[in-house]
């Protein structure tokens, strides 16, 4: 993207898919508890949030979204 309006070195992606990507197969065969204290639909911010705060006082959670985490994350 030389000349464009771009920095050389702009990636068009999210800079946290440098430790994470979720296009990667990885998270594609995640192991779902059979049973959980609390089932949170959604791995958005408040999603994550809420399981964070959950753990946090010592209660198990799970994570349910329909896409990979971070998917649409202020993208």
């Amino acid at each position: 993207m030389r000349g464009g309006i771009f920095h050389e070195t702009y990636q068009p992606r999210p800079f946290w898919w440098d430790t994470y990507d979720p296009n990667m197969s990885h998270a594609a065969e995640a192991n779902v508890p059979k049973s959980a204290r609390v089932a949170i639909i959604g791995a958005g911010y408040a999603g994550l949030a809420a399981a964070l705060e959950l753990a946090r006082h010592g209660h198990d959670s799970v994570v349910l979204d329909a896409e990979m985490p971070g998917f649409g994350g202020s993208t």
